[in-house]
């Protein structure tokens, strides 16, 4: 019978024979086969196995919200949520000015690449500073920003809007709505102070206007009857 040596510890070793090797090798197999496929039976309650897909699992609860009239309320409650914040966006919260502040702003641009014709040529080149009301020579703004919610500040833009016709008036606060109906014009709203933060704008209210290539911002201390102290 053939055998092999199997070293160990310390460098010794002994000698096995393939025959037993090989009985001890389906000795352990046999054994290890009654150690895992043993049936304990069944030990407490058992359930079968369903997998429902995700997409039936939203159409049910969909029907079944729809059916109980869930559905229509979250809808309803969807539609008054949007329509309020639409109506009163989230304000500025500006303090009413307490002292007269006027600066300037210029809009300009440094250009990053090549203004190109339809032909291809170069109509003004990277690197150029190019402001806005050069190019807009009959422009002339009036912007109106004020808290709607400051009945001062909605007498002031009524005094204003009588002298710079077709003046936008922007809100910083306050219901689009109820000032749209009170001023009988077009509301906006600076959302996200998108406006008033790239003006500088500290304090409301506040009149914008054109002063030769430039946006001159005043913000303005007025009475409780809109007026300008």
């Amino acid at each position: 019978m053939s055998s092999f040596h199997y070293k160990v510890y310390k460098g010794q070793s002994f000698c096995v024979s393939y025959g037993s090797f090989i009985v001890v090798f389906l000795l352990l197999g046999s054994l290890s086969s009654h150690a895992y496929s043993r049936n304990c039976g069944v030990m407490g309650e058992t359930f079968p196995v369903l997998e429902l897909s995700f997409l039936s699992f939203i159409e049910k609860r969909l029907n079944s919200l729809s059916e109980s009239g869930e559905l229509d309320a979250m809808n309803k409650q969807w539609v008054n949520l949007v329509t309020q914040h639409a109506n009163r966006p989230t304000p500025l919260n500006l303090p009413r000015a307490r002292e007269n502040h006027t600066h300037t702003y210029e809009p300009s641009i440094v250009l990053s690449h090549d203004i190109l014709g339809a032909k291809g040529e170069v109509l003004i080149g990277q690197g150029t500073t190019v402001n806005a009301l050069k190019k807009l020579q009959s422009y002339e703004p009036h912007w109106l920003l004020f808290d709607g919610d400051d009945k001062a500040q909605v007498r002031w833009a009524e005094h204003a809007l009588k002298n710079f016709i077709g003046a936008k008036v922007i809100l910083t606060g306050g219901a689009v709505g109820l000032i749209e109906q009170e001023l009988q014009c077009a509301i906006f709203f600076d959302q996200g102070a998108r406006i008033s933060h790239q003006l500088g704008i500290k304090q409301v209210p506040a009149h914008v206007y054109r002063r030769g290539d430039v946006l001159l911002i005043e913000e303005i201390a007025i009475k409780e009857d809109g007026y300008a102290r």
